[in-house]
């Protein structure tokens, strides 16, 4: 009987041995895109420019304000302009406005705009430092004047700056003057010279104006008078006794004012720059002092020993008034202690004494 097999299904030998099509596929850890390349560190170039500008523009017109502020009204017409252009902005089309705005974004993003911007700003600061003003304001509206700044502190090199010193008019149209001061950064002592007055110096400081009101803040300049008395003239008729009156500050007595020989009965006036010459009430004074001098007290005084008295007085007082002139090395005002001296030519003191300048013209008489 024979052998009867059952047919049986054919399937194909598996060739790949993963997974399964129906099988789940497994979850794969997730990937981490990669990160966009880091911005440059900082602010950008173009607003650092711009911030550059804005700085400059904001400290050209704070010193304009404190140093040159007639001249601020053209630095500030720029603002009228921006406004303008603020206006035209709005109405602009767009392309124009990308336009303008690539072009100007541009522009600041170069290095050497950067550069240069922060050049300017730094001689401009420079500069600033170098620079100061004096403002001279009149506090009498009916003041016609000029005014002189000079550098120094009102000692013995003033005689040779006072020259140089350019001056300005101060009257009810040009007040406030302004006098620029350059200096090093650490300042520079000035003052101010007018006819008949002075300033006390002050230190003009970098960004700081320095203000003076005319004329209060001024002190009166004085002239020094030394007449020497008619018991001098033996002394003077000897050439080879003849002194030398010599000048001196009362507190440093080692800066010396003024020096003249004395060669006749002359009075000697020493003033800064020019020394005024005496006026009525001093030839009064003068006067006073002759009759004094030339009056015998000792004697009964008739009316012709009194006419005659008078002559000498008019004779000596002609001699006394024609002065002889010295300027002083630094300006002499009400309130200086001064000292003087009297010397022969072999150097012999002959009287020394101290003084007190008290008015415009102050005398002091020489008597051996």
């Amino acid at each position: 009987m024979a052998h009867l097999e059952h047919p049986r299904t054919h399937r194909p030998e598996r060739t790949d041995f993963g997974p399964r099509a129906d099988a789940a596929a497994p979850v794969s850890p997730a990937v981490p895109e990669p990160a966009p390349p880091a911005a440059a560190a900082g602010m950008p170039i173009e607003l650092r420019a711009l911030a550059v500008l804005l700085l400059l523009d904001l400290a050209v017109g704070i010193w304009m304000r404190l140093h040159a502020e007639r001249w601020l009204s053209f630095f500030v017409t720029h603002l009228p302009v921006l406004g303008l252009a603020a206006a035209a902005w709005g109405v602009a089309p767009d392309e124009a406005k990308r336009w303008l705005t690539g072009g100007a974004r541009a522009a600041l993003a170069r290095r050497a705009v950067l550069r240069a911007l922060a050049l300017l700003v730094g001689v401009l600061a420079t500069a600033s430092l170098l620079c100061s003003t004096v403002r001279v304001e009149s506090v009498d509206p009916g003041v016609r004047t000029r005014l002189r700044v000079i550098e120094g502190g009102r000692t013995l090199a003033d005689s040779a700056r006072f020259a140089a010193a350019p001056t300005e008019p101060l009257n009810r149209l040009t007040t406030p003057i302004a006098f620029r001061v350059w200096m090093p950064p650490t300042g520079r002592r000035v003052w101010v010279h007018g006819p008949g007055l002075a300033s006390a110096s002050r230190l003009v400081l970098p960004w700081v104006p320095t203000t003076i009101q005319y004329p209060d803040d001024f002190d009166s300049l004085a002239t020094l008078a030394a007449v020497p008395a008619p018991a001098m003239l033996r002394l003077l008729a000897d050439s080879s006794t003849r002194p030398v009156l010599t000048i001196r500050d009362g507190v440093d007595t080692s800066a010396v004012l003024a020096r003249a020989p004395l060669a006749a009965l002359r009075a000697v006036v020493v003033g800064f720059p020019e020394p005024a010459p005496p006026d009525t009430a001093t030839l009064g004074r003068w006067t006073e002092r002759l009759r004094a001098y030339l009056t015998d007290t000792t004697a009964l005084q008739d009316s012709a020993s009194l006419a005659a008295r008078d002559q000498d007085v008019a004779a000596t007082l002609r001699q006394w008034a024609a002065v002889e002139r010295r300027r002083s090395a630094r300006p002499l005002v009400v309130g200086d202690l001064l000292r003087w001296e009297l010397r022969r030519r072999d150097g012999t003191l002959v009287r020394s004494d101290t003084t007190r300048v008290t008015r415009a013209i102050t005398t002091i008489f020489l008597d051996p």
